[in-house]
């Protein structure tokens, strides 16, 4: 139930194509490379889209077909191609083996702690928010307290 390629994040932080496994549906359609970048899938785009989200888009039903556009840099218009999910082969999983695994863990890694960061980033985006509200607050009462002690004085 895969289409025999293998993505990785390039240095823009793009899903792009590391390696086409032998045997599989993106190595018979003789059509994407090695350094092609994944555009779309299904229609949808797949910038800033997770990993396992672009994984559950990607995979599905033996014998069912997913369209998949790549860009290449040597051509000027992006390119479709649909795909029929077929299981890996017993010589396409000993080619990939687990070097690839290990590598696709690592991505994965990568992309859940990106992910990560960006949630903690807004989460301390919210929390600076609400501490200027705060500072601001704190502010405007001690204008007020300094007005009140100000007309306490002159009442003296």
């Amino acid at each position: 139930r895969t289409q025999g390629l293998t993505l990785g994040l390039d240095e823009e932080g793009q899903y792009a194509v590391k390696d086409v496994l032998m045997g599989g549906s993106a190595e018979r359609s003789k059509k994407v490379q090695v350094g092609d970048v994944l555009e779309r899938v299904e229609g949808n785009s797949v910038r800033g889209v997770a990993y396992t989200h672009l994984a559950a888009w990607m995979l599905g039903a033996e014998g069912s077909t997913v369209h998949v556009t790549f860009s290449r840099e040597a051509k000027e218009e992006p390119f479709t191609v649909e795909f029929e999910r077929r299981a890996l082969t017993e010589a396409v999983k000993t080619r990939v083996g687990d070097e690839v695994v290990r590598e696709q863990e690592a991505m994965m890694r990568v992309v859940i702690a990106k992910e990560d960061l960006l949630m903690e980033k807004k989460r301390i985006e919210i929390e600076r928010d609400e501490l200027r509200e705060r500072v601001q607050r704190v502010e405007k009462d001690a204008a007020a307290l300094k007005a009140i002690r100000d007309a306490q004085q002159q009442d003296l």
